[in-house]
Order: C-alpha cells, then sequence, then structure tokens
C-alpha cells in the first residue's frame, strides 16, 4: 500500500544519509592512510616530483609551528565547530570531507608525532590526500556560505 511504500522509502533516505556520513570521513582516512603507508615505505611511483619529498609535518598547515598546548586548544575548537555544523546541517558533503581529513592528520599526530606528507607540487609546501580533503571542504563550504540564496 502507499504509506507502506513511503515508510520504506523514509527509511531508505535515513539509511542511505547515515552511510554517507560515516563512508564520505572513512573513505578519505582510509585512503590518506594508505597513502601514507605506501610514502614512508618508498612504494609510491615516482611521478616527475610528484611523490619525490616526504616529509613529518610537526607544524600546522604550511609547517607553521605551534606549541603543543596552542595546537591541543586549536584542535578541540575545530573538531567542535565541524560537529555543532554538522548537527545544524546534518550530512553537509563539505564538512564531512574536511572531518575525514582533520581525523586522518590527527591520528598521525597521536601515533607518530608529526602528520605525514608525500604530495609534491610546484613550490607549495609538501602536503598529503588529507589536506587536500580539508582544503575541499573548507572551499566548498566557504562557496556554499556565500552563494546560499538564504
Amino acid at each position: 500500500d502507499f504509506v507502506h511504500i513511503l515508510q520504506q522509502q523514509a527509511v531508505l533516505n535515513v539509511m542511505n544519509k547515515l552511510l554517507r556520513a560515516f563512508l564520505v570521513p572513512i573513505s578519505i582516512l582510509v585512503f590518506d592512510q594508505i597513502f601514507k603507508f605506501l610514502a614512508t615505505k618508498n612504494l609510491l611511483p615516482q611521478v616527475g616530483s610528484f611523490f619525490e619529498t616526504i616529509s613529518c609535518n610537526s607544524g600546522i598547515a604550511f609547517s607553521i609551528q605551534l606549541p603543543t598546548s596552542a595546537f591541543i586548544v586549536l584542535w578541540l575548537l575545530s573538531i567542535a565547530v565541524i560537529v555543532y555544523l554538522l548537527k545544524l546541517e546534518k550530512n553537509n558533503l563539505a564538512l564531512l570531507f574536511i572531518l575525514g581529513g582533520a581525523i586522518s592528520n590527527i591520528i598521525d599526530r597521536i601515533f607518530d608525532g608529526c602528520v605525514t606528507d608525500y604530495i609534491t607540487l610546484l613550490n607549495i609546501p609538501t602536503f598529503n590526500f588529507a589536506d587536500v580533503a580539508i582544503t575541499l571542504g573548507a572551499s566548498w563550504f566557504v562557496i556554499r556560505v556565500l552563494f546560499s540564496k538564504k
């Protein structure tokens, strides 16, 4: 009957949103961690100078150094803001990109004391896939905010 079909559709919509909410950040995290592992074992193919430099970045973006206490405060505030924004706007793909990248880099920092960077491009400081996800997510989020019709 019609009501049963609508109920099934509602359940499928909720499951789809939950799957995306977990799948996007976890996929980014896994992909980045695999590349970091391959980079540290020198298993990435040399494509020009693309994977030429592997570094252990103990700083934040662009290797800017911060005292540990300042880094922890900044990290906690960042995660709190992302979680708050996700509560306001559930399943925001841009925020899920940022969350996946942030978690991957935090895992590095917790277990290695630094973030493994492995992508070298032009004169940009060495970076990783998690950084790409964070940058894309932040850019996408800002563009959505600036051009939303609300």
